[in-house]
């Protein structure tokens, strides 16, 4: 990838993070909190690992690019990307869960972007955290 290329992506990628701050949290839909309620939510968590942190000053927003820990949970982590692109979903390094914003990468096969308040937590490049996706992925269907 160019260097033009990469500033691109960035520039890209700062633009919507701060149009979704913008818009400010949603409430989540009745299934997800079905979900949440019943436990399924935790079927729909996944072992991530912090590849590069980027926080935005002036909006206070941490940026954190991200792809799963285990390569075998690939197909299942792409496919709970691709059912939550730009929806909530939340994220835990240990005992309690924090809100945070998950886009999709289209360009960066099994990545993920993390947007949420820089004063919620920090993550460190390499760290793991479990990440939290409040919609399962669709079913698909044989012909």
């Amino acid at each position: 990838m160019g260097r033009r290329h990469a500033r691109l992506v960035v520039a890209l990628l700062a633009a919507n993070a701060l149009a979704l701050a913008a818009k400010g949290p949603r409430a989540k839909p009745a299934a997800a909190r079905r979900a949440a309620a019943s436990g399924q939510s935790s079927r729909n968590a996944v072992l991530c690992r912090v590849l590069e942190v980027k926080i935005l000053p002036p909006r206070d927003l941490s940026l954190v690019l991200f792809h799963e820990a285990q390569p075998s949970q690939g197909p299942r982590f792409a496919a709970l990307l691709r059912a939550n692109d730009g929806a909530p979903v939340q994220f835990t390094t240990g005992s309690s869960w924090h809100p945070a914003t998950v886009l999709r990468l289209g360009d960066c096969f099994g990545r993920g972007l993390l947007v949420l308040p820089a004063a919620h937590l920090h993550l460190e490049k390499r760290e793991l955290f479990h990440l939290r996706f409040l919609h399962p992925p669709r079913a698909t269907h044989a012909p």
